[in-house]
């Protein structure tokens, strides 16, 4: 993966847990929040960033879909990877990606590796380039500048 340190919001049950914080932690230059309950995750400050959250299928269907969304208020820039049996859930533009919950690390990370490096190659394009209307010194073409 990406060399960066990368910062990892984890929704998931103990059980399932272990395998999520294994994968990651082989990668090094991580660090794992972990939310254990649905509640948990409203507690978190939103003064922490996270570049992706994993939300394991765990939840009932109405605490999966206020997480999702929590996530998206609270930190608009983190990618949602979803463990889940279907991909019907990617009908919801909630979530960015999923995997099943028989998964290798391999496919954890890779899935995880494309969310975040596609999302940061989107930040560094520019919004819009604006276009710089001078007569002297260039012939009268015009020139762009960033904005």
């Amino acid at each position: 993966m990406n060399p960066a340190f990368l910062h990892v919001l984890v929704i998931a049950l103990v059980e399932q847990l272990n395998a999520i914080r294994d994968a990651f932690l082989e990668r090094g230059r991580c660090r794992l929040s972990v939310v254990a309950s649905y509640c948990d995750l409203f507690k978190i400050p939103r003064q922490q960033s996270f570049e992706i959250a994993i939300v394991h299928e765990m939840l009932s269907v109405r605490e999966f879909r206020d997480c999702s969304a929590h996530i998206r208020r609270t930190w608009p820039g983190a990618k949602i990877l979803v463990i889940c049996a279907e991909a019907g859930v990617l009908d919801d533009p909630l979530y960015d990606d999923w995997i099943t919950p028989a998964y290798s690390p391999d496919v954890l990370l890779a899935t995880s590796e494309r969310l975040i490096d596609y999302e940061r190659e989107r930040r560094r394009e520019p919004a819009y380039r604006q276009p710089a209307l001078s007569g002297r010194g260039n012939g009268g073409a015009t020139t762009f500048k960033e904005a």
